[in-house]
């Protein structure tokens, strides 16, 4: 198919479906009545509930009931802003957001439920409600972003965002049924994250968010990825939205969602049913795509538009995490309104014939040469090896040494480029390795914690394949091109200690200072040496400033990842102690590890330096001169501008002192001079801005505020001086001073006489306006003495009054009193005598028909007072191993949350009755409610061994396994949970 056929059938499908263009405009019309005539009077539209059982006959069926809450109307409001500006239109958007603002709770926070939903207090705050009702209230311009703050502290240690909104004094769990338990240990969502960038926009802090967001659609990882929503088509429509409303980084999902979501388009044009197609319409446009499948999905919801305007009630959300879902017919509505308004503003103007050619384009051109395929993959490969971890960072120092080696050892220009290119390549799939093998033993702690892990996806040999091919790649090059033994050794070395420092049984990452020094020599020390090793291999006879050079920068690498690895767990503690992940810093005070960076190793790091440019120096002079001038800017700018500029310990993340000279100065310097030694390695020097071109656009940006700081105080430093110059130059000779002297002294003189006089005066006239002053004083305490009189003795008047009521009130409740002990005392007759005949019954009972007679009695008392601990003991005094009793005890302890009595209650009838299955289980519940989980687990292990099929024990026994992060045995439980029982979730 060709490019003309596909426009030709393109405009046919286009002009037929505007066949419909009258239709549309009612369509749109009756759908805006239908919202306006459901619309509350106070501006909620309507969400509900649907439960789905099996009646007698087994068909499944659906009960709907209302379930206020503000987060059906946020979404309204939002496909309410596509529709033509009408009067009707304006009445909905104003009281919705009546609604909305006074759902707000303090801090511009608001909850699902809302507050005149019963279950109001049952779920704290959430990010997708608070963040879909801030936008709204954004664009109508009616909130001030005063929430922004707390929603940013509401993000895990990677940046992305938890839905629940807890207090800092909350537990995490906050509440929990049989089905589901709000907590924030794992209930990350992508919609909800999709819903913060909706509202933040593209910003450094949501950096890591849009990161997420593209490895969920590329790893199609959609379904386990939105546990509040029912189909993955509403993350796709949040995702395209956000996107649609600013967060263009997220154009790299564009063709991943397209194609996805027209996979599961049907002949009819519908996406399953009329909500999904609705959404599905919605994402297509808001990624700017235009096509005849467009045409059928409107055609398909005009013509199931009901009678009364509205679309099918269908559910949006809820199924994962619990058993009901939510939505609703006005729900549905708006989400239709929005596609067929966005469609109408589609017609066969230039701007449309530009979009229908961009589609001919995506439709003809053939996948392999898409450009969006390549980026998808590169990504995919970065995010796996996750390269922003170290490429800019640990790699530039490194190639800065194999420059200076090349400088003083004077090597051919040929050889030096391609062992630079064999080097950088044979340390990457270094790194890349080192981040797999710590990501591989790290899933598991990771999945607790909720954060993401990109080994997670990956079956075990796929990870063993990307051990095994990283280690290949960065030996093969050092082997076929002899770098020499102690090259091979020292990366032999290299690949061992990321190894240990994250496998176990020695995994050295959780031992404190074996850690640190680990990584540090994994990372920095033993690579600088593998570089000038491999070097010194190259020269026949190694000048001793080499070797000088190689023990330098060594020992100076290894001060430097001392001070970043210590940085790096310094602004990570309060994270790392709240997820209770030990290491070096977290067991040592904040202010100690400070004073070590700050005075002992930047100190040394400092001097090692130095002695590095020294050496290097003695080649290159010039570099010496580029040294201290950068030291030198640096001073003034400390000096003028920013005082913690130069801190070498910062409490939080910022630029690290000296790393920009490190990461971009020093290399790009030695790159330089080798230029201008020798032209040929301008193919070096261009190589190196192209791969850290992001790094040196930064450090550039801030070396010209620093000039300019600089050149900005000396010009207030020579403006100062010119001024200081002039004013001496005004100043009068010797002779002129004198005589100038007498003419003041007479001034002086005269003056003095006048200011006597003058001060006199002055002396009198505060005296009178001292008296004044004085005299409306007590003039003013006297008023208030007497305004305070007047208030004495109106209280005076009321405290007579007071105690003359007390007085009424005090002998009332002595009558009270004495009809109450009147009472007690007819009470404790008629317990006398209840207690009595209880006896004579009991006695009777025991008489006639003995001890089963005495035990229906206390029985049918039970069953009256459930919760009376005392019918209880008194029953078990007749028949103490009687496992009905103690199953009731049990049970009503649990209902006051004496778990502990409840606890041993069971466990005294198990002496009796060790096989009764209903009291393990029972038993176990409560060791689950008293958090005791591995008393718990084999409690419940217990019960199934006695009674395999009942399927509520498999489903508490997955319950508390998957809350433990055990996902397998869960898994295996709940599958035979819904073998038993299929209705059981």
């Amino acid at each position: 198919m060709d490019k003309n056929d596909v426009l030709k059938i393109y405009d046919e499908d286009y002009t037929k479906g505007y066949e419909y263009r009258d239709q549309l405009k009612i369509s749109v019309n009756k759908g805006v009545d239908f919202l306006l005539n459901n619309q509350f009077n106070y501006g909620e539209f309507k969400t509900e509930i649907c439960k789905r059982y099996k009646d007698s006959s087994g068909q499944v069926v659906e009960e709907w009931n209302f379930d206020s809450s503000p987060f059906a109307t946020a979404l309204i409001l939002y496909s309410l802003n596509f529709l033509e500006e009408d009067e009707r239109v304006q009445k909905l958007r104003e009281h919705g957001l009546k609604f909305l603002m006074a759902e707000m709770e303090e801090g511009g926070l608001w909850r699902y439920c809302s507050s005149k939903n019963r279950n109001h207090f049952m779920l704290p705050p959430d990010l997708d409600d608070t963040c879909c009702i801030s936008y709204i209230l954004k664009i109508n311009k009616v909130l001030s972003q005063k929430n922004i703050k707390t929603i940013l502290n509401n993000q895990n240690q990677q940046g992305i965002f938890y839905s629940w909104i807890f207090a800092a004094s909350e537990k995490r769990i906050y509440c929990s049924n049989e089905t589901w338990n709000v907590n924030q240990e794992n209930d990350i969502c992508c919609v909800v994250n999709s819903n913060v960038l909706l509202y933040l926009g593209e910003t450094e802090q949501t950096r890591k968010v849009v990161e997420y967001l593209i490895q969920v659609v590329l790893q199609d990882r959609e379904n386990i990825s939105t546990p509040f929503y029912n189909h993955k088509i509403s993350f796709y429509y949040m995702l395209s939205r956000a996107y649609y409303n600013g967060a263009l980084t997220l154009v790299i999902t564009k063709k991943n969602i397209i194609d996805k979501i027209l996979n599961i388009q049907q002949p009819n044009g519908s996406f399953g049913n009329e909500l999904l197609t609705s959404l599905s319409v919605c994402s297509l446009l808001n990624y700017g795509y235009c096509s005849p499948d467009l045409n059928k999905a409107i055609i398909f919801l005009v013509k199931n538009q009901q009678a009364d305007g509205s679309w099918k009630r269908i559910p949006m959300y809820g199924y994962h995490t619990d058993k009901a879902t939510y939505g609703s017919a006005e729900l549905t509505t708006a989400f239709c309104l929005e596609a067929l308004a966005r469609y109408q503003l589609l017609d066969a103007s230039a701007e449309h014939k530009e979009k229908q050619e961009e589609t001919v384009k995506v439709i003809v051109q053939s996948p392999k040469t898409r450009d969006i395929n390549r980026k998808k993959l590169f990504l995919l490969f970065f995010i796996i090896i996750r390269s922003d971890n170290w490429w800019l960072y640990k790699i530039p120092p490194l190639l800065a040494i194999a420059y200076a080696e090349i400088l003083l050892m004077d090597l051919p220009v040929i050889q030096s480029i391609l062992t630079v290119l064999a080097l950088l390549f044979s340390i990457s799939s270094l790194a890349a390795y080192g981040h797999i093998v710590n990501d591989i033993f790290d899933i598991e702690v990771d999945q607790r914690v909720g954060k993401n892990n990109s080994m997670a996806q990956f079956s075990s040999w796929q990870r063993l394949l990307f051990c095994i091919l990283f280690t290949a790649t960065g030996f093969v090059l050092p082997i076929l091109m002899n770098f020499g033994t102690w090259a091979i050794i020292l990366l032999g070395i290299n690949y061992l200690l990321p190894t240990i420092y994250s496998t176990p049984p020695l995994r050295l990452k959780e031992r404190g200072m074996w850690g640190v020094i680990s990584d540090t020599a994994g990372a920095h020390a033993i690579p600088t040496l593998f570089f000038a090793a491999t070097f010194l291999h190259l020269s026949t006879t190694p000048q001793p400033e080499s070797i000088i050079l190689t023990i330098t920068a060594t020992v100076w690498s290894f001060c430097a990842g001392i001070r970043g690895i210590l940085l790096h767990q310094l602004w990570d503690r309060e994270n790392d102690l709240k997820s209770g992940v030990k290491t070096l810093v977290t067991s040592l005070d904040v202010e100690k590890v400070r004073f070590w960076i700050s005075y002992i190793i930047f100190p040394i790091e400092i001097l090692l330096l130095s002695l590095l440019v020294l050496v290097i120096s003695r080649f290159t002079p010039i570099l010496l001169v580029f040294f201290i001038l950068y030291l030198l800017l640096k001073t003034i700018n400390i000096k003028l501008a920013l005082a913690n500029a130069f801190d070498p310990a910062p409490t939080w993340k910022a630029n690290v002192a000296l790393h920009d000279f490190y990461e971009v100065w020093l290399p790009l310097a030695l790159i330089t001079l080798l230029s201008i030694r020798e032209p040929l390695f301008l193919i070096l020097l261009l190589l190196h801005i192209i791969l850290f071109y992001p790094s040196i656009k930064q450090r550039t940006t801030d070396l010209v505020k620093l000039i300019v700081s600089g050149l900005k105080g000396l010009t207030n430093l020579v403006k100062f001086t010119n001024e200081y110059e002039q004013k001496v130059d005004f100043l009068p000779t010797n002779q002129q001073n004198q005589q100038g002297l007498e003419k003041l002294q007479a001034q002086l003189h005269t003056l003095q006489t006048e200011f006597t006089k003058l001060n006199s005066h002055l002396q009198t006239q505060e005296q009178l306006e001292q008296i004044q002053a004085q005299l409306q004083q007590t003039q003013g305490e006297l008023q208030q003495s007497q305004s305070q009189l007047h208030t004495s003795q109106t209280e005076l008047v009321q405290s007579q009054s007071d105690l003359q009521q007390t007085q009424e009130q005090s002998e009332q409740i002595q009558a009270q009193l004495r009809q109450t002990e009147k009472e007690l005392a007819e009470s404790q007759s008629q317990l006398h005598t209840s207690q009595t005949e209880s006896v004579q019954l009991k006695s009777y009972l025991q008489q006639t028909q003995g001890v089963e007679g005495v035990m229906s009695y206390y029985r049918s008392r039970i069953a009256s007072n459930p919760d009376d601990i005392q019918l209880y003991h008194q029953a078990l005094e007749v028949i103490p191993d009687d496992a009905q009793i103690h199953l009731q005890l049990g049970n009503a302890l649990v209902r006051q949350n004496r778990f502990c009595d409840a606890i041993a209650t069971y466990q005294t009838v198990l002496q009796f009755h060790p096989n009764n299955f209903e009291i393990h289980l029972e038993l176990a519940k409560t060791l689950e409610k008293d958090q005791k989980s591995d008393e718990a687990i084999a409690f419940y292990q217990r019960t199934i061994e006695l009674n395999p099929d009942y399927s509520w024990s498999h489903k508490h026994l997955g319950d508390i396994l998957a809350e433990r992060g055990q996902l397998n045995d869960a898994s295996l439980s709940y599958r035979r949970a819904l073998q038993l029982q299929p209705r059981i979730f």
